[in-house]
């Protein structure tokens, strides 16, 4: 297309592309969920 859109961040006084903050290896809300499923499928099929 010959153009590039980029968010500033006026408060880190550079561009967000050129943050290294966001460069975290995070799993998100799909890591996540899953994380509660097993936890809860362990917990589940515990046997007393």
């Amino acid at each position: 297309m010959g153009f590039y859109v980029a968010i500033y961040d006026t408060w880190a006084g550079q561009y967000t592309d050129d943050s290294t903050a966001g460069r975290l290896s995070l799993p998100g809300f799909g890591g996540f969920l899953a994380m509660i499923c097993l936890i809860g499928a362990g917990l589940i099929s515990r046997r007393d």
